[in-house]
């Protein structure tokens, strides 16, 4: 595992005037491996069997979303999570889901964009953000992880549909995670357009996550 410290990050935190600890895992593929399985279970905020927990994400209905959800089901039934605990969210519905209810936060894959402006419109940015002030663990899995950073525009990873000019994340960390390096298109142009950002960037394969706890974060 490699450990860094986030030289911004500090700066962030005190604008959310945190008490606590931050917790954020950040996925490419999943709860894939064995290390990234038992970082969850370790870092859940209550014991599993009381944890509640939200998976939210854009198209919940479709099979593949289906399917990657009960996977996910399983693999959290393992480590003692019951499915009575679990909800599943999609970002379509009219009314926004009480974060505050819940201990982890799942947000899924899909199109960054468009995660962002139905996060806003359903004014879940706010409740996100208080989410993870209040000691919530929040597991984001490729677009879910993208949208943590800074910005969440990074090119080829999808499209713009909305035409949205605004690509400002949540700022909780200050590197912008780059998920699928196993089969992503790593162009010379992405990769230019990546250092005119002025941020971080941290690839990571589908078997690799970042765990961040407040300034600290590793890949694991």
């Amino acid at each position: 595992a490699h450990a860094y410290r986030n030289s911004k990050i500090s700066i962030i935190l005190s604008l959310f005037h945190l008490s606590h600890i931050m917790n954020l895992l950040l996925l490419s593929g999943g709860l894939i491996t064995d290390q990234i399985r038992e970082t969850v279970r370790t870092h859940l905020p209550k014991p599993a069997i009381e944890a509640k927990v939200i998976f939210i994400g854009t198209d919940t209905t479709s099979p593949g979303y289906r399917n990657a959800i009960q996977i996910t089901k399983q693999i959290l039934n393992q480590i003692e999570i019951k499915n009575k605990n679990i909800t599943v969210f999609n970002l379509y519905e009219e009314s926004s889901p009480r974060l505050k209810n819940y201990n982890v936060v799942i947000m899924l894959g899909g199109n960054p964009h468009e995660y962002m402006k139905r996060i806003r419109e359903l004014g879940l940015y706010e409740q996100l953000n208080e989410f993870v002030q209040e000691d919530g663990f929040y597991v984001g899995a490729s677009a879910g992880a993208v949208i943590t950073g800074p910005i969440y525009d990074i090119v080829s990873f999808s499209d713009n549909e909305n035409n949205i000019e605004d690509f400002c994340g949540f700022g909780w960390v200050d590197f912008i995670t780059v998920p699928h390096l196993s089969y992503r298109d790593n162009t010379e142009k992405q990769y230019e357009y990546h250092k005119k950002t002025g941020c971080k960037m941290l690839y990571i394969t589908d078997e690799q996550a970042i765990l961040v706890q407040d300034d600290f974060y590793k890949i694991i």
